[in-house]
């Protein structure tokens, strides 16, 4: 089970909230609220038909999630 620690870094919470002043647990709620799960254990199986073809230069999948997540909420707004 991971450390909320190491969701953060996992999911790129400094550069997502940077200068919002949230503790890690605000940023959580609010990155499970962008990534439309309600748990990080979801995220998975969540997003396991998403397929990515263009990695070339070693982006982590979550960071490319995170990423469309926010396009997607900027959309919406």
């Amino acid at each position: 089970m991971e450390t909320l620690k190491e969701i953060a870094v996992r999911f790129k919470f400094k550069e997502v909230f940077k200068n919002l002043g949230w503790d890690l647990r605000h940023q959580a709620n609010e990155m499970l609220s962008l990534l439309q799960i309600s748990d990080f254990s979801m995220f998975e199986s969540a997003y396991s038909n998403l397929v990515v073809l263009f990695k070339e230069d070693g982006v982590e999948f979550e960071a490319i999630v995170v990423w469309l997540s926010l396009c997607r909420e900027s959309v919406e707004v």
